[in-house]
């Protein structure tokens, strides 16, 4: 029998941190390591700080069921685990589009993260006007080995 994801998309305990002066943003995880963090902050600092959104860290909201995740073969056959990091932005007719693996533990996991973000349907955001927006996400995916 399969084993398939345990924590679907783990959504970390994400703080984030506006530094006012220097308009920099910084992020600080709960349960990611200090290379995560870097690698999510590197992302974050490239983005322009007056389109941050306080709901782009982690999943957006979804507007149909979240497709199935399956364990990738080879990652099952060899017992590996790990977090999948990866960044997306959501157009404003809520699809995926510019998915970045940042981090990944190989052997399919990141091809799996890939597929099942490409197919989502999301939420678009909305600005202050009623607009829909296209708007860069970070999130990460668990896979854990029942």
């Amino acid at each position: 029998m399969k084993n398939y994801l345990m924590s679907v998309a783990s959504f970390v305990g994400i703080l984030l941190l506006l530094a006012s002066q220097a308009k920099a943003q910084s992020i600080a995880i709960a349960g990611l390591s200090e290379q995560e963090a870097t690698l999510i902050n590197a992302v974050l600092s490239s983005q322009d700080p007056h389109t941050l959104h306080p709901e782009r860290l982690g999943l957006p909201k979804l507007a149909e069921p979240m497709p199935r995740i399956y364990y990738p073969l080879r990652a099952e056959e060899y017992g590996i685990e790990g977090r999948v990091l990866v960044a997306f932005t959501v157009d404003t007719e809520g699809h995926a589009r510019d998915v970045e693996v940042l981090q990944e533990p190989g052997y399919g996991c990141q091809d799996e993260v890939q597929r099942v973000v490409q197919l989502m349907q999301f939420k678009p955001i909305i600005d202050g006007e009623g607009a829909p927006v296209e708007t860069r996400f970070l999130t990460s995916f668990d896979f854990r080995l029942d």
